[in-house]
């Protein structure tokens, strides 16, 4: 996969994230403009600083991941549960890919370009 403008990874930033967190490497997705794949441990990295990022003391976010090439997400918040899953859209194998088109969240991201 090429592009015009080399780049050397992505910033994701938005709620609940207090610091932009940076993915190296990530592909650009040909099948939707703007939006990235990611292996792995680039989706595991995303997942980490989801669930990791200060919260209400009533909030509990966790993820975990299935050998299917699925990442499910669980937000517990105010007495309700909200679970997402993010399916690959490659691999399932051991070597899925992830979209950044169909995470389950609401983030911006930003490409650096070399």
């Amino acid at each position: 996969m090429s592009s015009s403008h080399a780049t050397q990874g992505i910033f994701i930033t938005g709620h609940p994230l207090t610091e932009a967190v940076y993915i190296p490497n990530p592909s650009p997705d040909e099948d939707v403009e703007g939006e990235w794949l990611l292996n792995i441990p680039q989706a595991e990295i995303v997942l980490d600083a989801w669930a990791s990022a200060p919260a209400e003391e009533d909030v509990i976010r966790s993820w975990e991941r299935f050998e299917i090439g699925l990442l499910v997400t669980a937000l517990a918040m105010e007495g309700e549960i909200n679970i997402s899953g993010w399916e690959s859209v490659t691999g399932s194998d051991g070597t899925d890919i992830y979209s950044t088109d169909s995470m389950p969240f609401d983030f911006e991201i930003t490409p650096v370009h070399n």
